[in-house]
C-alpha cells in the first residue's frame, strides 16, 4: 500500500467516526463549542493539534486533484490546514464566527449525516 492510500484510509476512518459522533451525539459537540466560546481561545487544545497533524499529513502525502472521491480528502486537508493556521494566528476571530443558534444540535446532525454518507462512500471505494 502506498502512502497516499494509507493517508486516505486514515483520514476517511477518522472523519467517518467524527461525522458519526456528530450524528449520534450532537449534544456533546454543542457543549464542546459552548465551553470553547466561554473560555479564552488557546492553542493548547489537543483536538486542534490532532487536526493540524492530520491536515498536514493529507496535504503533504495526499495532494490528489482528480475527479473522483479522493479529491474530497484533499479538499478537507487543505480546508483543515487553513482553518487551524488561521485559528492559531487569529483565535478571537473564530469565536466571533460561531453563531448563537438554538438549533446547533440540528446543524451537527446534518453535518454528521452528510459526512457519514460521503466518508462511507470513500471507505467503500477504498476497501471494495
Amino acid at each position: 500500500m502506498n502512502m497516499e492510500v494509507a493517508v486516505e484510509k486514515i483520514a476517511a476512518i477518522f472523519y467517518f467516526i467524527l461525522a458519526l459522533s456528530f450524528l449520534v451525539n450532537p449534544e456533546f459537540w454543542v457543549s464542546y463549542v459552548d465551553e470553547w466560546k466561554a473560555k479564552k481561545p488557546t492553542p493548547n487544545d489537543a483536538f486542534l493539534f490532532f487536526h493540524l497533524m492530520l491536515s498536514l499529513l493529507i496535504v503533504v502525502f495526499h495532494n490528489t486533484w482528480s475527479w473522483n472521491l479522493s479529491v474530497v480528502i484533499t479538499v478537507i486537508g487543505w480546508i483543515g490546514l487553513t482553518k487551524v493556521a488561521l485559528y492559531f494566528l487569529f483565535p478571537n476571530f473564530f469565536k466571533s464566527l460561531v453563531p448563537d443558534w438554538k438549533n446547533f444540535e440540528l446543524l451537527f446532525r446534518l453535518d454528521g449525516g452528510v459526512g457519514v454518507v460521503i466518508m462511507g462512500l470513500i471507505l467503500h471505494n477504498l476497501y471494495y
